[in-house]
């Protein structure tokens, strides 16, 4: 049985998991996906971090994360930062459909991948990206998780928080994989596109302009409205009765550097320190505890995880000690991965969101401009449009049956039948 991508080759130079579940869905359609890993740090998802559960180390040599993101896929080793991989590279691409990738725009450029390096080479080369937050405006280079980008920064953690409570538990990945699809979604249309015009595209979407996708409902009454609505009497009520009571999971979180976190005027953050180890001495300094950097409890991965309940409670303590604008200085200044859990409001007015065009205007004929939440996945040439309002009902009926090869004659006969 011949899948339907048989054929298509794809170049794949993606990690952990956005990029590599686009890829996925189209090698499990039956493209030819060539996964480029480094040749000895290979992708991060085969390390021991992802064949953990629930907070407990699993016995198995199965790694199932790597199975479910790179099933159906081929693996190449090359290192893109060498000249010489650099030209293999280039050769693949020249001869690929499609280029696939989550690297952040400063890794790009370093590996001479971006777009404009790649369009010379092949001029139908259909090229698809992630990102965490957009490849323009002030937040273009930095790292997104999807605990961070998607779950956090979106504002569905914050929606999904009842007041006085902590943020509830996140499902690890599924930010990446939502993203994944959608950016899919958007190759087959530029290969629809390829096919009828000849020519390949660009085609990007963001961690955190799918999660504001996601949110299109509330959001999109956000912009309406342009403020946010206060609880019910009801949910006053009801939390007034249960005022004092707090529900707290984060210390059985498999480890305290990917956590929610209260400062000391009630705002929460995200921490999204995936790498752990890469960004430990970092987090000391910014929590201002430089002798945690050689505490052997947790100066490696194994002591993290073996003391996560102490590190817990001393970062928990720490960061409740200072407003959200001072832990934002100290945790950009050291270079650190993590987000605000922002309501609706602050999402409509984020720079990151407009400068990436989240949010679209549209003419709408009964209540003139109006803004509504944007396709979350760009196509450089064929980009989304909302043409049309949603229809009133029945309003297309005689139109849709007239191209369709029916009479006035039979729409009428149809109409007196109650049919239509």
């Amino acid at each position: 049985m011949q899948l339907p991508l048989a054929g298509i080759r794809i170049i794949e130079a993606a990690q952990n998991a956005a990029g590599p579940m686009a890829g996925r869905w189209l090698a499990d359609w039956g493209a030819d996906v060539v996964h480029i890993e480094h040749p000895t740090r290979g992708d991060p998802v085969r390390g021991r971090y992802f064949r953990m559960y629930a907070g407990r180390d699993i016995e198995t040599d199965f790694n199932y994360a790597w199975e479910n993101l790179d099933r159906n896929k081929r693996s190449l080793t090359l290192d893109m930062a060498k000249p010489e991989g650099k030209q293999v590279f280039r050769k693949l691409v020249s001869q690929a459909d499609i280029f696939l990738t989550n690297y952040r725009t400063s890794d790009l450029i370093k590996f001479s991948c971006q777009y404009t390096d790649l369009k010379p080479l092949n001029d139908r080369l259909i090229y698809a990206s992630v990102t965490g937050y957009g490849d323009s405006g002030p937040d273009k280079d930095t790292p997104g998780f999807d605990v961070s980008a998607f779950f956090a920064r979106s504002g569905l953690l914050e929606a999904m928080r009842i007041p006085g409570q902590v943020p509830p538990p996140y499902v690890i990945a599924m930010g990446d994989f939502i993203t994944g699809l959608g950016l899919a979604c958007g190759i087959l249309a530029a290969l629809h596109y390829r096919d009828l015009s000849g020519k390949g595209q660009e085609v990007k979407t963001s961690l955190y302009n799918m999660g504001v996708y996601v949110m299109s409902y509330d959001i999109a009454a956000t912009l309406l409205l342009k403020k946010l609505m206060p609880p019910t009497a009801e949910m006053k009520a009801i939390l007034e009765k249960h005022k004092g009571d707090r529900i707290d999971t984060r210390e059985a979180s498999l480890t305290p550097m990917v956590n929610y976190y209260e400062t000391s005027d009630g705002r929460w953050i995200c921490l999204s320190l995936v790498q752990p180890m890469q960004y430990w001495p970092n987090l000391c300094h910014a929590i201002g505890r430089d002798d945690l950097i050689d505490d052997n409890r947790f100066n490696s991965f194994l002591g993290i995880l073996e003391n996560r309940n102490e590190l817990f409670r001393i970062l928990d303590s720490t960061i409740r000690t200072k407003p959200l604008s001072e832990w934002k200085q100290r945790l950009d200044n050291e270079g650190l991965v993590w987000a605000l859990l922002q309501n609706y409001l602050e999402i409509i007015n984020d720079p990151q969101a407009r400068v990436n065009n989240f949010f679209a205007t549209f003419e709408h004929p009964s209540h003139g401009p109006v803004e509504l939440v944007a396709c979350p996945v760009k196509l450089s040439e064929t980009p989304a449009q909302i043409r049309r309002p949603a229809p009133e009902m029945g309003q297309h009926t005689e139109e849709v049956l007239l191209e369709n090869g029916f009479t006035w004659e039979d729409i009428a006969k149809l109409k007196d039948l109650g049919i239509i």
